[in-house]
Order: structure tokens, then sequence, then C-alpha cells
């Protein structure tokens, strides 16, 4: 294959739209929403992960603590499987407010 047929399959007319360009058109009106409280649904949702990443690092450094007094390998695989599990849970309701509030970011007032 010589440079001349590599040429023959680029598409150069860029003045043709591809067939994407073609089929979507957005259009953003902002008008409904309020500058205020779109910000303040930005601020809720930093408020809402400093107080997630707060809460996990309680929780870590308490199960730091628990585990340094454990006594048997039972009790400390016990302590893990409790950590893991309220972390998933922690998660999945972060998530769920998170969703809410991403949302409430992405549908204008009635």
């Amino acid at each position: 294959m010589n440079s001349s047929d590599i040429g023959d399959r680029i598409m150069v007319n860029t003045k043709e739209k591809a067939p994407a360009e073609k089929v979507i058109k957005l259009h953003w009106d902002f008008s409904k929403w309020n500058g205020r409280d779109y910000l303040e649904t930005w601020l809720d949702i930093g408020s809402e992960l400093q107080d997630f990443v707060a809460e996990r690092i309680r929780e870590d450094v308490l199960t730091q603590h628990r585990i340094l007094h454990s006594h048997t390998p039972g009790e400390l695989k016990h302590i893990q499987a409790e950590y893991v599990q309220k972390a998933m849970d922690d998660y999945a309701a972060k998530t769920g407010r998170l969703v809410e509030l991403g949302n409430k970011l992405m549908t204008p007032p009635n």
C-alpha cells in the first residue's frame, strides 16, 4: 500500500458533516434555572462529599483501633467484615444522595 492508496480512504472534504453531527442537535436553555438554586445545589454536593469523606476517615480510625485491640483471628475477621459491610452501605447511600442532587442539577424547576 502506498501513500496514494491511503489518501483514497481518508475523508478530505471538511465541509461535509459526519452522520452523527447531522442527527444530534443540542439546545441549551438555562433561562428556567435560577443561578442561586443551581449554585446552592453544587454547594450541597460539595458538602455531602466533604461530610462523607470525614465520616469514612472516622470509621477507618475506629476500625484500626478495634483491630489493634482484637485478641483472636476470628475477632479480627469479624471487625474487618463489619467494616467492609458498613463501607458498602455508606457508599450506596451516598451514591443515592449524589444522584438525587445530580438530577436536581439537570432538571429545570417547574
